[in-house]
């Protein structure tokens, strides 16, 4: 009997940061070398949970919201996606918005980051049951909040991505790497890559 097989909302984000990220993960089941960066930035069980309080602190205070939700998961079985949500905030005027906390510095809205918390829109609507058409991405480190549209063609360019690494997966295809060779001096699967 097979596992049904989900696509996590991490793997969005790798998928649109490098497609090649995904299958070194979830085919070859490798992880990433740890380089410098990363292990200046590995934490404790004690750092983590400090900064899950930080987060809910910090979002608490970022959106006015009559009602805000932390840390929700949610599965779908229709769109074989999952993942916790940062946080749902309602509006004072009605509306649910998705609130994605990023523990990063950046100045623009980065589009992995964006197509996120488009797949964690998704799924907000299947846990509303009601539409989400906007979301706020919070980088910490920069203090900056870019409100974005979640608009329904970004909602079928999620869907499609979301079968095309259901392919990858199950299939065992390599995709094309980024066409970005600049992300590949960081990458912690550059030795993995065929690119090299």
């Amino acid at each position: 009997m097979s596992e049904e097989i989900f696509v996590d909302v991490s793997d969005v984000k790798q998928y649109f940061y490098c497609p090649r990220i995904v299958y070194f993960n979830k085919v070859l089941n490798l992880r990433e070398r740890l380089t410098e960066s990363m292990r200046a930035g590995k934490e404790s069980h004690e750092e983590i949970k400090f900064r899950e309080e930080k987060k809910v602190r910090l979002l608490s205070t970022a959106i006015l919201a009559e009602e805000k939700l932390f840390g929700i998961y949610v599965e779908s079985k229709r769109l074989k996606l999952r993942g916790v949500i940062d946080c749902l905030a309602k509006l004072p005027t009605g509306e649910w918005v998705v609130v994605e906390y990023k523990d990063t510095y950046s100045t623009r809205l980065q589009s992995h980051h964006y197509y996120q918390l488009v797949a964690y829109s998704l799924l907000a609507q299947e846990y509303l049951k009601r539409i989400v058409s906007r979301g706020f991405l919070f980088y910490a480190l920069s203090r900056k909040i870019f409100e974005v549209a979640v608009t329904d063609e970004a909602k079928q360019y999620v869907r499609n991505v979301l079968r095309r690494i259901l392919r990858i997966i199950v299939y065992e295809e390599l995709p094309k790497p980024t066409g970005d060779k600049a992300k590949c001096r960081s990458c912690g699967y550059y030795r993995f890559c065929y690119r090299t």
